[in-house]
């Protein structure tokens, strides 16, 4: 029985292996392992950092402080997935790939610097076993040499979003890539079936109050400065007393606050986390919102109205719902790559230094959604690739096949 391996870095990610690892669990001659790999807290650990004295800071400590696995463990447990924890805290003692020994080990997260274990990190664990990537992330932002982490040239192959993605490395890397696949992106799976009922899932939310549907998505990239530059174009801890005024005067709409998970980490060590929780909780007391913390988005994004936003990747991954994008921008703050640059013409934009309230009602709320069938366009070219198989599908066929 051949043993494929999901490294997991965090449970948000799941949504990109949930699929391909039913596909390997319904085959009899697989076994799909989920590996946890400890979600790391390093914004957590900006803030404690100087509240412990440096000899306390043992290797266990350090662990403590940077990587958490107890949420993975529970995520696991809930999704009955066939899991091994990284670290045995009975023990504790770290867990090798070795004892598990993987046919194909499965990454979505590059950055070896998640992987606090040598034999973990892709671009050792690829000089040992078979390794294969998929992004975490539909990648709209400029990359910032971002294909040059060791796992895209060390993998035996890199599930790509599109071939214009791979050109895009390629122009990078200064070489021509052999291992790219372009296959399609996981994250679209939920767009070729039918809704379902996700609306249950909501507590606050019925249908038969609000007229639509709204979902706010704020990036974390924020910053009290002024001047952190391309990469730091979040605008939350700057708009968001706005937002709220806006949520407020329309209440006839009922609105879903999607945070980045990492937005509360980053707002706690800017300002402390008094004020963090202050902030999130102006969201979570209003009647009309809901804080949706779950990982199913594609059918929330289905079932939504439209999407207000600073978070690149959704731009992508909601585009295919066919509704409204409107992206909060700072001028010069977000830079694209060149396929960025062409989805992100297809939406609606707003300057954040201005009104933004009546930019809002210019765009998100407007009847004649004159950018429809621009957005359209752009699935056709670098999204929906292929109407009748899903990304996974033709993922799983091509491991069975090539493996």
């Amino acid at each position: 029985m051949k043993k494929i391996v999901f490294m997991l870095t965090r449970p948000v990610f799941w949504n990109i292996y949930n699929n391909l690892y039913k596909k390997f669990e319904e085959n009899p001659e697989y076994e799909p392992v989920v590996f946890l790999c400890g979600e790391t807290i390093n914004h957590i650990w900006a803030i404690y950092k100087d509240e412990i004295p440096q000899e306390k800071l043992t290797k266990k400590k350090m662990h403590q402080l940077t990587h958490d696995f107890e949420p993975s463990i529970q995520f696991a447990k809930d999704n009955n997935l066939n899991y091994v924890s990284g670290y045995n805290q009975e023990t504790e003692e770290w867990v090798e790939l070795k004892n598990i020994n993987p046919d194909l080990v499965i990454y979505c997260d590059p950055y070896d610097g998640y992987y606090l274990q040598e034999d973990w990190q892709p671009q050792n664990a690829s000089r040992v076993y078979k390794t294969a990537y998929i992004h975490y992330c539909y990648l709209l932002v400029h990359t910032m040499e971002f294909y040059k982490k060791p796992i895209f040239t060390k993998a035996w192959k890199v599930f790509i979003e599109t071939d214009a993605h791979t050109k895009i490395a390629e122009e990078e890397l200064g070489i021509t890539v052999s291992n790219f696949v372009n296959l399609g992106y996981p994250k679209f799976d939920d767009y070729y079936f039918k809704e379902t009922n996700f609306a249950e899932n909501l507590r606050k939310y019925d249908t038969a109050k609000f007229e639509k549907l709204y979902i706010y998505a704020p990036h974390w990239t924020v910053s009290p400065k002024t001047d952190r530059g391309i990469g730091w174009y979040g605008n939350f801890n700057n708009i968001y007393k706005e937002i709220l005024e806006l949520i407020k005067e329309n209440k006839k709409y009922f609105w879903i606050f999607k945070p980045h998970p990492l937005l509360y980490p980053q707002l706690a060590h800017n300002y402390g986390r008094e004020r963090a929780d202050k902030i999130f909780n102006l969201f979570r007391n209003l009647e009309n919102v809901e804080f949706y913390e779950g990982h199913d988005y594609v059918n929330l994004f289905k079932l939504s109205d439209g999407l207000l936003l600073d978070s690149n990747s959704f731009i992508a991954e909601y585009m295919p719902s066919g509704k409204s994008i409107v992206f909060l921008q700072k001028k010069g703050d977000l830079k694209l790559n060149q396929v960025g640059e062409e989805i992100i013409e297809s939406c609606y934009k707003v300057d954040v230094g201005s009104d933004i309230r009546l930019q809002i009602h210019e765009t998100l709320f407007r009847r004649d959604d004159y950018k429809y069938k621009e957005r359209m366009q752009m699935v056709e070219k670098y999204m929906m690739l292929n109407k009748k198989l899903r990304p996974t599908d033709r993922i799983y066929e091509y491991i069975l096949k090539e493996l």
